[in-house]
């Protein structure tokens, strides 16, 4: 992927796909992109790529600007007044002015201050190389002051932030960290050392020979230096050296300035939306100024999220998903949004950011590939669950009979709905609290399926029931504990429904030693326990409890205890 400012923006290419994102006059990003026929960086091969990125990048840089008719005034009253009276656009006044100033670059650095003081050197009969030398280093001090005095017009000071916008964008799609906003392979910062050393190693071809063989002979020695350059800039591209911090550094200043938060979200835009390209084939974006760019609204998300210490990549497109009720799969075919849609994301933003979790924000949670309804009374399902259902589904259908199935502290139900959906067993399904019920009994409504729900504390509430498997995910943190959990487990999940005692075994004891007698001979036992509790719980059921295994989770904890009854 490769970043080159424009004018008010920033271009994207990757691959064939290319994008322009900018700021309009009432301070809206907007996008549009590109398909391009041909992908002019295929290769990596080294030496050869470096020179594919200066030729190619430099066409790829020119249309950028050119195509930028989108591009908005540049907020420089100078630019401006200059561009009213000579009847044209501020852009054009912008680019004009450089392409003068980048002449007499060419011109005085290459061609009339060099060639002055090479014949009078040479006149004084001053050693030639020396003479080739002091030309170097005039050619090189000469392009380096014209380079500061650029920073000091406002137009190039804003191109250059939006070049640092750039190689923070690059920099998040590497999944990698800037310590600030300088990149060694940026475009500009690749051209600017090209050009140094350049400068300087054309400076010592002093042969008299003809001045077209010698004009050809320097080309190649630039070719050559810039294919290596590049190279040697690749080297350094995300490290933070000694000779990063004291060489490249410095000459990337020269194309640098510290972005603005803007500037930051249009590069960030520009990139997501390449991304989203690259896997939507048919995907192309044309101004739309009544609604609003989905890469700008994706990158706002995302750029806030990692700012509420949220990182994980996936979650802005799910919490957009589900913000808009659509499929995850389906935002690659979205191009713009509707005001309204811009704001129930951003109503939803704001409780994530405050790590609301996003089955509490939306009331809703995928389990086992069924959506069920959740809110503050129950626990937000966790992954590691379905293993709990699957060792009880596996279970049931080995035993080819109907099962008398009972979820112990049912909580939302999507246990007990879970098995009675992929089995045929009779499910029975109990909890304390009467609020977790009523979640429970609504999910089984919602999924038409026949469960009996019973208020009970623990096993207090049967009599006389006798069951095939107990399966249970009990409360099973440390009281002191739980101020530790993550936010959005210990603010928005209910107390009742974390705490497991003073040592996390309470419920763990009272399935040992009450549960026996509600069981029928072999009858199973499933539980889930916390990750450093398997040995604890395996203690606790060893008197009346036999072929006690333990079974991991995704993450290689231990997440499972399945127990028969002696």
């Amino acid at each position: 992927m490769l970043f080159f400012p424009v004018i008010n923006g920033s271009a994207v290419l990757k691959n064939k796909n290319r994008v322009i994102s900018w700021v309009n006059t009432k301070g809206k990003i907007e996008i549009v992109s590109f398909k391009d026929k041909k992908n002019f960086f295929k290769t990596n091969f080294i030496f050869l790529r470096g020179i594919l990125y200066l030729i190619f990048g430099i066409y790829i840089f020119i249309i950028s600007l050119v195509k930028s008719e989108i591009l908005n005034k540049t907020n420089n009253d100078f630019e401006d007044k200059l561009a009213k009276k000579l009847r044209t656009s501020s852009q054009v006044v912008f680019l004009t002015i450089s392409g003068i100033l980048g002449t007499l670059i060419g011109f005085l650095g290459l061609v009339l201050i060099p060639y002055f003081f090479f014949g009078m050197l040479v006149s004084k009969g001053v050693n030639l190389y020396l003479v080739a030398f002091i030309m170097a280093v005039i050619r090189v001090v000469l392009f380096l002051v014209i380079l500061l005095c650029l920073k000091l017009i406002p137009s190039m000071r804003q191109f250059y932030r939006n070049n640092s916008a750039g190689n923070l964008a690059y920099a998040d799609y590497k999944n990698k960290k800037l310590d600030s906003f300088y990149l060694s392979t940026n475009f500009l910062n690749y051209v600017v050392c090209g050009f140094i050393i350049s400068f300087f190693v054309v400076s010592f071809n002093v042969a008299e020979i003809n001045f077209f063989i010698k004009f050809l002979i320097n080309f190649v020695i630039t070719i050559i230096v810039f294919s290596s350059v590049y190279e040697f800039l690749k080297l350094f591209e995300f490290k933070n050296n000694l000779f990063s911090k004291f060489v490249i550094y410095p000459v990337a200043f020269l194309t640098c300035e510290k972005p603005t938060q803007t500037e930051r979200e249009t590069a960030f835009s520009a990139m997501n939306e390449v991304i989203l390209m690259e896997k939507n084939e048919q995907r192309i974006i044309r101004e739309n100024g009544a609604e609003i760019a989905f890469s700008v609204v994706f990158s706002e998300v995302k750029q806030r999220l990692n700012e509420a210490g949220i990182t994980d990549s996936s979650e802005s497109e799910w919490l957009i998903a589900a913000a808009l009720n659509i499929n995850r799969g389906e935002l690659k075919t979205i191009t713009h949004l509707k005001t309204e849609q811009y704001k129930k994301i951003k109503n939803a933003l704001l409780k994530r950011e405050n790590h609301m979790p996003l089955s509490k924000i939306f009331n809703s949670s995928n389990f086992y590939g069924r959506n069920f309804y959740i809110d503050k009374n129950v626990l937000s399902p966790r992954q590691e669950t379905e293993l709990v259902v699957e060792e009880a589904i596996k279970i049931i259908k080995e035993s080819k009979k109907n099962m008398k199935v009972l979820d112990l502290m049912t909580g939302s139900g999507i246990i007990a709905i879970t098995i009675a959906l992929e089995t045929n067993s009779t499910v029975i399904a109990s909890d304390y609290s009467v609020s977790a019920l009523e979640i429970a009994k609504k999910n089984a409504k919602n999924h038409n399926v026949k469960i009996k729900f019973v208020e009970s504390d623990m096993l207090k509430s049967f009599k006389h029931e006798k069951f095939d498997i107990v399966i249970s995910n009990p409360p099973y943190i440390p009281t002191k504990d739980i101020a530790l959990l993550d936010d959005e487990v210990k603010k928005f999940d209910p107390f009742i429904a974390l705490d497991g005692g003073e040592d996390g075994l309470y419920f763990y004891k009272e399935i040992a030693n009450n549960l026996p007698q509600f069981l029928k001979e072999n009858s199973v036992l499933i539980l889930e326990i916390g990750y450093d509790q398997a040995a604890k719980v395996k203690k606790l059921l060893q008197n009346n409890f036999k072929n006690i295994k333990i079974k991991k989770d995704y993450g290689g904890n231990d997440r499972i205890i399945i127990a028969t009854k002696k």
